[in-house]
């Protein structure tokens, strides 16, 4: 694979308010065989965690945490509400200023470097012009192709300094980066030939050890949202990340939150507990769709929206994720507070009605008065979001959502309201004969 890299600096400025935005263009160029995308692989058996629940994948639960839930435990929940609600702009030696920065970074490989930044359909690019954004926040990609999880282990590797060199060319530092997001794979699994669980396992020690390093650099860095990765349409085990080592990969993310919220030392984020090593860790957006079997949310993830490499997304698929990862900052409730302008002008209610179908299903809409959002995203509150101005949405674990919607006009308007929805169902436990194999053969 070769890569071709160009630093860009754009300074949107939005009725006055200037975002910062900074860019790192990257064109992947791949050679690879017309075989290396496999388009009969439109359904692997393998169920999305948000979707599992307390039923099992070779014997572990899924559900995005602990006990098979898709809800964050209320503690945890308050702790990072809690640090959202105090992230304040900083200057370049990281003190409060009203003419500093809150800094969004990007970290990650390939795929996370195209759906945050690279081309016309990357989160980045569809939020330039957004007047409901907070004048105050810059958004970096640091990202980049190829760059897996080994790269962020060492502190003295390129990653980080190409990093502090785009922060240092936009007017920014790293004592102001105080989110960010998360994406990373190791190639094949990382070990264990790619057998379940032992990979998996070796990657949520190895994330772990990521963002105690990310933590180092960046000091101020308070809140990393995670995801998982995209459905792969490829199943040979020489593969990069072939299917099902790409779904596996969500079970690492899950259980290095895990461990943070058993308390794992290692992990902690709160100074009355000891010394502060890693940022608050969750869910971001949930991105895994089994191919051509549909999400609860509806979504399905089509052959198109791979590379020719069956791996990478395609700009369709990077499409597809950058609308998870815009609709996920626009509305959670640890985002919401330093993403967003403050809420102004809008009035919101949420009509949830249940169409009586089985599993529980419900269409939402947002009433706003007569007005015209420019802008609605959803939270369905089980790692599932949506931009649709009336989704619909299966619950097929049970449980109590709380269901956000934020709506925004031209002029930067915003408006939010939550709803809670009550579900009481239980999902029948998956088929465990996936089509195809979890082992990656030796050799």
């Amino acid at each position: 694979m070769k890569t071709v890299r160009q630093r860009i600096l754009c300074r949107a400025v939005f009725d006055g308010k200037a975002v910062l935005l900074v860019l790192i263009l990257t064109v992947i160029v791949c050679s690879v065989t017309a075989e290396a995308k496999n388009c009969d692989l439109v359904r692997t058996g393998a169920v999305p965690l948000p979707d599992l629940g307390r039923a099992l994948y070779r014997g572990f639960a899924g559900g995005l945490y602990s006990g098979g839930l898709d809800t964050m435990p209320a503690s945890h929940l308050a702790d990072g509400v809690a640090l959202a609600g105090g992230l304040t702009p900083l200057d370049l030696g990281g003190s409060p200023s009203p003419d500093g920065k809150i800094v969004l970074i990007s970290i990650g490989m390939s795929n996370a470097a195209q759906e945050f930044f690279a081309g016309p359909n990357s989160f980045i690019s569809k939020i330039q012009g957004d007047r409901s954004l907070n004048p105050q926040l810059a958004v970096v990609n640091c990202a980049e192709p190829g760059k897996t999880v080994e790269y962020w282990l060492d502190p003295a590797d390129s990653v980080y300094s190409n990093c502090l060199e785009t922060l240092s060319s936009a007017g920014l530092s790293a004592a102001q980066v105080q989110a960010a997001w998360i994406k990373e794979a190791e190639p094949g699994g990382g070990c264990c030939s790619g057998s379940f669980p032992e990979h998996a396992q070796y990657q949520k020690e190895r994330l772990a050890q990521m963002v105690r390093v990310v933590k180092q650099i960046f000091p101020h860095l308070a809140l990393a949202h995670l995801s998982s990765r995209t459905r792969a349409y490829e199943d040979n085990p020489n593969a990069l990340n072939p299917e099902p080592i790409a779904y596996e990969t969500g079970f690492a993310v899950k259980w290095l939150i895990e461990d943070q919220l058993n308390g794992d030392s290692g992990l902690n984020y709160r100074p009355d507990r000891g010394p502060v090593v890693a940022p608050w860790l969750a869910w971001g957006p949930y991105l895994w769709i089994d191919g051509l079997e549909a999400r609860s949310d509806g979504e399905v993830w089509q052959c198109d929206d791979t590379a020719p490499d069956g791996i990478h997304p395609s700009q369709s698929g990077v499409d597809k994720v950058s609308d998870q990862l815009l609709a996920f900052y626009r509305t959670d409730p640890t985002t919401r507070p330093w993403f967003l302008e403050r809420e102004t002008g809008i009035q919101v209610q949420i009509t949830a009605a249940s169409t009586g179908a089985a599993p529980e299903t419900f269409s939402f809409r947002a009433e706003t008065g007569g007005s015209s959002p420019a802008e609605t995203t959803w939270n369905f509150g089980d790692g599932l979001v949506s931009r649709s101005a009336a989704p619909t949405k299966q619950y097929l674990v049970g449980g109590r959502y709380s269901v956000v919607v934020t709506v925004s006009d031209a002029t930067g308007n915003v408006g939010t309201a939550t709803t809670t929805i009550q579900v009481d169902v239980a999902r029948p436990q998956p088929p465990t004969n996936l089509r195809i194999s979890s082992v990656v053969p030796d050799g």
